[in-house]
C-alpha cells in the first residue's frame, strides 16, 4: 500500500521538476523594436509605488507590425511602467503604448534573475514610460473586490501598528512586502 503512493509522489516531483526546468516557454526574439509599441491587454495585477505604478498585462495584442514574432505566441504578458496612478480595475481590457524591452539577466552567480522569475510567471516583457490610451468598462467584479478587500486590510494595519510592525503584517497575512 504504501509503495504505490511512494511512487505517485515521486512521479509528481518528476512531472514538477520538468515543467519548471524544463520546458520551454517560448524564446524571445532576437531585436526588440526601437519605436514605441501600442498594445492591449488584461490587467491582471498592479502594484502601487512611490512615483509609478507596474500593471501585469497579459493576454496581450500587439497593434505595430514591427513586433510580429511576438505576437505568434498563444499567451504572453508583460509588465507595463506607467507615470499615472490611474483608477483602474482588475480584468479590465487596457491599451498600452511604450518602449518595449526583454527583463534583465542576472549578472552574477546567485543575483536575482528577472528575466527567469518573471518569465515563469507568464510576463516575459517590460514596458517602460507606459501611456495608457483605453480601458473597457468591463471588468472582473471578484478580482476587484478581493483587491479592494486587501488594500483595505493593508490601510487598517498600518493605521494600528508601528511601521515595522505594520509591514511585517502585511507581508505576513498579505503577502505585500512593499513595506
Amino acid at each position: 500500500m504504501k509503495r504505490p503512493f511512494m511512487c505517485f509522489c515521486i512521479l509528481l516531483m518528476v512531472i514538477s521538476i520538468l515543467r519548471f526546468y524544463v520546458i520551454d516557454y517560448g524564446s524571445p526574439p532576437g531585436e526588440m523594436p526601437q519605436d514605441a509599441v501600442t498594445l492591449q491587454g488584461r490587467l491582471d495585477s498592479r502594484e502601487v509605488k512611490s512615483g509609478y505604478t507596474i500593471l501585469y498585462l497579459s493576454d496581450i495584442f500587439f497593434y505595430d507590425n514591427s513586433v510580429k514574432e511576438i505576437s505568434n505566441y498563444n499567451s504572453i504578458g508583460l509588465r507595463c511602467y506607467i507615470e499615472e496612478t490611474e483608477d483602474l480595475k482588475l480584468g479590465q481590457q487596457v491599451a498600452v503604448q511604450g518602449f518595449l524591452a526583454l527583463p534583465q539577466e542576472a549578472g552574477n552567480q546567485g543575483e536575482f534573475d528577472e528575466a527567469s522569475y518573471y518569465s515563469r510567471m507568464g510576463y516575459k516583457y517590460v514596458l517602460y514610460e507606459g501611456k495608457i490610451l483605453a480601458k473597457s468598462r468591463e471588468y472582473d467584479i471578484l478580482l476587484q473586490l478581493l483587491y479592494d478587500f486587501k488594500c483595505y486590510a493593508k490601510m487598517q494595519i498600518n493605521t494600528y501598528l508601528e511601521q515595522t510592525d505594520a509591514g511585517i503584517m502585511s507581508a505576513m497575512l498579505l503577502g505585500d512586502k512593499t513595506n
